[in-house]
């Protein structure tokens, strides 16, 4: 009975996202999150808890669970919102989530809130997730990633459009790093230029450039064509 009412949120987990599309992947989570909050009348208590933390095989039976939450929100992000978000980040949003919605649950629970309480905590984490992106780059108006206008450079232009809308909302302007990444990785050292003219070398004295002596003169070769020509045409 530890686990009683897993399945119940899975599926709330599922029917929250089959109903009304939000506006975007945040304020889905947030709906997601009150209808699964809604639907957990059973949530463990201290007692239930210190159990499972006291046991191995329930901590894992605990992580299987989670695990399972996680890759369902991870798909059902991916489905809902394929042109904002691809599989690594739609993982790493719902791996994000959890985690903040499990540290958020879990302290709720052995501070003894009451259900509104949980869902107050289920607030802030939620807030918290979105205000430490906004955090992280505040002061940083203008982001090189790797992006190119219009796929121009196909090799550099990994980052998904989703991302770059969402941080272009933040007001931020986005450049190519094309430049960065062909400073770093594709200019050549001194030694390597040094090898390069080394190669050069070695090609000259195997193949060496003819002499103009020795190469044929274009013109005398045209001249004795025509000569020919005329020959041939005086002698039918």
């Amino acid at each position: 009975m530890l686990f009683a009412g897993t399945d119940e949120r899975l599926r709330a987990i599922a029917e929250a996202f089959d109903a009304a599309p939000a506006a975007g992947p945040l304020e889905a989570l947030r709906r997601m999150a009150e209808h699964v909050l809604a639907a957990s009348d059973d949530m463990a208590g201290p007692d239930r808890l210190a159990v499972m933390f006291a046991r191995p095989e329930l901590q894992a039976q605990a992580l299987q669970r989670l695990i399972a939450a996680q890759r369902l929100i991870a798909e059902r992000l991916r489905q809902a919102y394929p042109d904002r978000l691809d599989d690594t980040l739609s993982r790493a949003v719902a791996g994000a989530l959890v985690g903040a919605l499990v540290g958020a649950v879990l302290g709720g629970i052995e501070q003894g809130d009451s259900p509104p309480g949980l869902r107050e905590r289920v607030r802030r984490a939620l807030t918290l997730l979105e205000d430490g992106l906004r955090t992280m780059l505040e002061p940083y108006k203008k982001l090189a990633m790797q992006y190119s206008p219009r796929n121009a450079i196909m090799y550099v232009s990994l980052v998904d459009a989703g991302t770059i809308e969402v941080l272009r909302d933040m007001g931020k302007t986005i450049v190519s790093s094309a430049d960065l990444v062909s400073r770093f990785e594709a200019v050549l050292t001194p030694e390597q230029i040094a090898s390069h003219y080394e190669a050069q070398r070695h090609i000259d004295e195997k193949h060496p450039v003819p002499t103009q002596k020795a190469r044929k003169d274009p013109t005398q070769d045209d001249s004795r064509t025509k000569a020919n020509a005329r020959d041939r045409s005086d002698n039918p």
